[in-house]
């Protein structure tokens, strides 16, 4: 009787390994188009009684099919690619401003500016020839001030931009901060499968937060995962650490710099949608405006000296 009951019982442990396999499948089968879930699998381990006859199988656990080295290159390249785009973006907003390949822009009022000049020159005593070099510049004067206004608007949104990233930037550390405790006190009591839904949730912020900053992870041994900006944590276990945005005195023309709340040392964003968007901002925006200026500087100069 106790080797049918023996057999029994490895029966019945079969039976519920198998279960719990098929309840997996099918939860990995129900979240396929869920791009936050992390395919699991069950792993089973033979179940031991004392003695070498063994005693069926038992459920050691559910694993998540996650590569954390993997999903830190995809974090890397999620990074380069959101500055890539807020780049672009900003650059497309300029091209547009400046008009370069439309019919009405600086360069064809200097045409029209430079030809007035010209046709002045062949007849100087027509007050018609002199009203539209008059005509002529008060255009071209205006295509100037119309560029730079639209650039300054533009340096506005852009900094309001920033500041609605940075805020959300620091929602999404405090919540990677918050999913550490619940992971790492889940699975001290040995409920590893329950922090597998914790654990697709911080993916999921840290996949966040690479899109708005370039971010470094490491993982501790409790199950962690610390967060840095360069040398400045922005998560250390279950504590977090926000960022600040400041006014930056380098900057001629305004715009901001990131900086630590905590100490207020500044940080070096160098990727993400906030790196691209402080990129836009010093290396095509202000350096746009400083030519723009500098070209009319140089306009009003010659013509001054020319016919003063």
């Amino acid at each position: 009787m106790s080797l049918i009951n023996g057999s029994l019982q490895i029966g019945q442990s079969a039976l519920r390994a198998s279960q719990a396999a098929l309840q997996i499948v099918g939860n990995n089968v129900a979240n396929a188009s869920n791009a936050d879930y992390t395919r699991q699998r069950v792993v089973v381990e033979p179940a031991t009684a004392g003695n070498d006859a063994g005693s069926g199988v038992k459920l050691a656990g559910i694993e998540r099919l996650a590569n954390e080295a993997v999903n830190a290159r995809v974090r890397t390249a999620t990074s380069d690619n959101a500055s890539a785009n807020a780049l672009a973006d900003e650059l497309a907003q300029v091209e547009t401003v400046l008009n370069a390949l439309g019919d009405d822009n600086i360069s064809n009022r200097f045409t029209t500016f430079f030809n007035a000049f010209n046709a002045l020159a062949n007849d100087p005593q027509s007050s018609s020839q002199r009203s539209m070099v008059l005509q002529a510049g008060t255009s071209l004067a205006a295509a100037f001030g119309q560029a730079d206004q639209a650039l300054r608007g533009q340096r506005v949104d852009l900094d309001n931009q920033v500041l609605a990233l940075v805020d959300e930037s620091n929602r999404l550390v405090n919540q990677v901060a918050t999913l550490n405790s619940q992971i790492t006190a889940a699975e001290a009591g040995s409920e590893a499968a329950s922090a597998s839904t914790l654990r697709d949730q911080r993916d999921s912020a840290l996949r966040q937060l690479a899109e708005l900053l370039n971010v470094q992870t490491h993982t501790s041994g409790n199950g962690a995962i610390n967060v840095f900006l360069g040398s400045t944590p922005l998560v250390l276990g279950t504590e977090s650490f926000a960022l600040r945005a400041d006014d930056d005195p380098a900057s001629p023309r305004g715009g901001l710099t990131l900086a630590s709340d905590a100490t207020g040392q500044p940080v070096s964003v160098t990727a993400g949608q906030i790196g691209g968007l402080l990129a836009a901002r010093t290396g095509t925006l202000d350096v746009v405006a400083d030519q723009l200026d500098a070209l009319a500087g140089a306009l009003i100069d010659q013509v001054n000296r020319l016919h003063a």
